[in-house]
């Protein structure tokens, strides 16, 4: 009986030695697999450990979206989400979507079809102008000319004895004022860069196929040139002045010749173009297989792509319109010839007729326009981001 007793109770911690280290290998061992899909989306969390959450593997069904609950479109920099997990496994119809930088780490493996898509690059802000720089301004016109004086009358009498002079000329009209070069325009803003990926794995199962796509922000547009400034209209040219009479002994003389209109002023070239934005630099990529023992590394991915160009550099702004030349100013009126003398029945030199007109002046000519603006500059095109593929050698410890 004791001996039967002994052998019961030997089997008996046997079996509850047994049911301790069973227990003790399931809480050691993380079992769960979690699915992250469409319904749950968007997942906002700075980071995702699965040894913490006892779980095993990650499935990603269907297009999700990662969010950072720090992020914002104003911040500098996109702060970075973290996920760390034994197994990722990736759907084929899946894909991860976020504007945040993303770290990925499988201790194990990585497969499936992976497709990450960072939004984190936007295109720049087209140029901002005021838009009175397309306003229609005259620049000022040129002066009138001065108006010719009557010529002296004859005069025969004990004050003297002279003959008529002739009307003074009018004065030329003061050339218009050229018009001014039209405001330069604004700039576009330069992209937003892409955001970082990184993705580490023991191994990338048969079959895993890759892609990563985090390209820059293209450059915004410049905006049209400024109105060049029409130019000014040339002054009137002044009116002759009228001869001066006749009297009994002398003739009466011509009026003075109208002055000359003056130049219009040339119009303003348009203003500059603004220069297109630079593009962003597209994201950093790396794909990385951890190695724990070197005699033994893991698989790459069976086809990957990564698509990080730089953003495209923005449009440049069209040169602005020229602004028109002003219009010649009208030549002055010829001076009338002075009066002849007449006596009663008796008619004395000229016999009233009037001395001889004087010459009109002549239009001002009109001025030139102004050439167009030049265009602004191309935006130069963002960096292509760099990408890695290679090893990390853990076999003395692990890294990130």
């Amino acid at each position: 009986m004791k001996t039967i007793g002994r052998l019961s109770a030997i089997a008996a911690l046997a079996s509850l030695s047994g049911s301790l280290i069973s227990a003790s290998a399931l809480a050691q061992a993380p079992q769960a697999i979690i699915t992250w899909g469409p319904e749950g989306s968007p997942y906002v969390l700075s980071s995702y450990d699965c040894s913490k959450n006892n779980v095993a593997l990650i499935l990603v069904q269907g297009q999700i979206e990662l969010r950072h609950p720090a992020d914002s479109d104003t911040a500098s920099s996109p702060p970075e989400i973290s996920i760390r997990c034994d197994k990722l496994q990736f759907s084929k119809d899946s894909k991860i979507v976020t504007k945040a930088a993303l770290f990925i780490r499988a201790e194990t493996s990585i497969s499936g079809y992976v497709t990450i898509e960072t939004t984190r690059a936007t295109k720049g802000a087209d140029g901002v102008i005021d838009p009175r720089i397309y306003d229609t301004i005259i620049a000022p016109d040129g002066g009138n000319g001065s108006n010719g004086g009557k010529g002296r009358n004859a005069e025969t009498d004990p004050k003297g004895d002279w003959g008529s002079d002739r009307g003074e000329n009018g004065g030329a009209g003061g050339r218009g004022t050229d018009g001014i070069v039209g405001a330069d325009a604004a700039a576009g803003r330069r992209g937003t860069n892409g955001a970082t990926v990184t993705l580490k794995a023991g191994t990338y199962d048969g079959g895993t196929v890759v892609t990563i796509s985090s390209p820059g922000g293209d450059g915004g547009t410049g905006k049209r040139g400024g109105q060049g400034r029409f130019g000014g209209k040339g002054g009137n040219g002044g009116a002759g002045g009228d001869g001066g009479n006749a009297n009994e002994v002398h003739s009466a003389s011509s009026g003075g010749d109208g002055g000359n209109g003056g130049d219009g002023g040339n119009g303003g070239n348009g203003g500059r173009g603004g220069d297109g934005g630079d593009g962003g630099d597209g994201g950093d990529i790396s794909m990385l297989l951890i190695v724990k023992d070197p005699s033994k590394p893991g698989n790459p991915p069976a086809d990957w792509t990564m698509a990080n160009e730089g953003g495209r550099g923005g449009e440049p702004g069209i040169g602005g319109a020229p602004g028109a030349g002003g219009g010649g100013g009208n030549g002055g009126v010829a001076g009338c010839g002075g009066a002849g003398k007449n006596w009663g029945p008796v008619q004395w030199n000229g016999a009233g007729s009037c001395g001889g007109a004087g010459t009109p002046g002549h239009t001002g000519r009109d001025g030139q326009p102004g050439p167009a603006g030049i265009y602004g500059r191309d935006g130069h095109a963002g960096r292509k981001g760099t990408w890695v593929w290679g090893y990390v050698d853990e076999s003395k410890g692990a890294t990130k």
